[in-house]
């Protein structure tokens, strides 16, 4: 009989730390999460249009925290693959870039395509220089493309802004 009293008050003591550790769990997501929204109400993202550039157009989002251009990212679309470059601004003016080169199997307008490569390369821009980054090996980059696509992208973020 003492028994069967000690377990029944085990489990009930059991139970209350149960309850009270999954009440605190709750707590504490319920303020990451406030945390959370709190650091991305200060984030925006806008979207712009950057049409003059490939066959099926082109957009460019940008992402701002307080109202300062952190990244963009330039989507190029074409008929058989598309081309990403990802342009993230750095704190001491520098921009880290990342292309990423799809290709498709087909056409999009014969259908379903499929991923046939995909190729990334990484760049930095450093004091209107392009650099090529190749196995963390940093050397000067002759493409001038990448760099005049960045320009060409943030006169056209400077026009659509309202």
């Amino acid at each position: 009989m003492v028994k069967r009293i000690l377990c029944i008050l085990f489990l009930v003591f059991l139970l209350i730390g149960c309850n009270k550790q999954k009440e605190t769990g709750q707590n504490q997501s319920k303020s990451k999460t406030e945390e959370s929204n709190q650091a991305s109400s200060n984030t925006t993202k806008k979207e712009y249009d950057f049409n003059n550039y490939s066959s099926q157009g082109g957009v460019i989002f940008a992402y701002f925290t307080n109202d300062k251009l952190d990244k963009f990212d330039i989507y190029l679309l074409g008929e058989r693959g598309k081309v990403i470059y990802e342009y993230t601004i750095n704190k001491d003016k520098s921009v880290n870039i990342v292309r990423n080169l799809i290709e498709y199997n087909q056409s999009i307008y014969d259908g379903d395509v499929e991923i046939a490569t995909q190729e990334k390369t990484e760049y930095l821009l450093k004091k209107n220089t392009l650099y090529s980054i190749v196995d963390k090996k940093i050397k000067e980059s002759k493409e001038k493309e990448i760099h005049e696509l960045y320009q060409e992208a943030i006169k056209t973020m400077n026009e659509q802004n309202p």
